[in-house]
């Protein structure tokens, strides 16, 4: 009898031991997910990242049949030399090259210069489907430079467009065509944005800065182009706010022949 409960015993201690490893095992895992799913949450996105994420992604089958304004600004981007198709690998962007430069202030070249917070974007596609667009609704808080026939008020709210966007194709992939060193401007961020009048309600974006915080950032430039390169933009970048508007403000005054509003 005694040697039965000894037995007993011996089996209870077997299992207790079995499962305090099992629960102590399953401690360590999950102490081991908590650990990586913190440095997961402690990693910063990087610039690339956030600006990939900012831009608007429109499906390869969209129409916009029933909409005759949508319709005439898909046509006005007609012939735009891209084939949209999925890419192989785990490429998900196509960059189109621009022989263009830019100064970091083009006032001369800009139709209007503001303070505004973007409220919304969306992407479209050319009707031949060869071109991609994204489209930015911006809420103005300060005019910067406007000419004498402009309409356009404090307060008002405008359309600036940009080559570029994200298309999904049926498969899921999405893939990004863009200028290469355009980034995309976020919903609810503050820019100081350079735009030239492309139609009678919208303009296009030639370059902007973010205003974030205390600091200016270029929307363009090395930051979304992996570091590659050298723009003039780049030099702004982590610029405190107040010498960021005094130098706006000073090659504003430099052209004669612009008629500003300074801050």
């Amino acid at each position: 009898m005694l040697k039965k409960k000894n037995i007993i015993y011996a089996l209870m201690g077997v299992v207790s031991l079995a499962l305090l490893t099992g629960v102590l095992t399953t401690l360590k895992v999950r102490s081991q997910q908590g650990n990586t799913n913190g440095q997961v949450a402690n990693s910063q996105p990087t610039a690339k990242e956030l600006d990939d994420a900012a831009t608007p992604i429109v499906d390869l089958s969209s129409t916009d049949v029933a909409d005759e304004n949508r319709q005439h600004q898909n046509r006005r981007h007609n012939h735009g030399a891209l084939e949209l198709a999925e890419t192989p690998g785990t490429s998900t962007e196509v960059t189109v090259s621009s022989e263009s430069s830019m100064p970091d202030f083009p006032f001369k070249i800009s139709d209007l210069v503001v303070e505004g917070t973007v409220t919304d974007s969306n992407a479209f596609l050319s009707t031949d489907k060869t071109g991609v667009y994204s489209e930015y609704s911006v809420a103005i808080s300060d005019l910067i430079k406007s000419s004498a026939s402009s309409t356009v008020r404090k307060h008002d709210s405008i359309i600036a467009e940009r080559f570029g966007g994200r298309v999904r194709f049926p498969s899921g992939q999405i893939v990004r065509y863009r200028v290469s060193g355009q980034g995309s401007p976020a919903k609810n961020t503050k820019y100081v944005f350079f735009l030239k009048k492309v139609d009678p309600d919208r303009y296009l974006i030639l370059t902007a800065y973010e205003l974030r915080g205390n600091n200016a950032f270029a929307l363009d430039g090395s930051r979304v182009n992996l570091g590659r390169g050298t723009w003039a933009f780049d030099k702004h970048n982590g610029q405190e706010v107040t010498s960021f508007k005094k130098d706006l403000d000073k090659a504003l005054k430099g052209d004669s022949n612009e008629t500003y509003k300074v801050y």
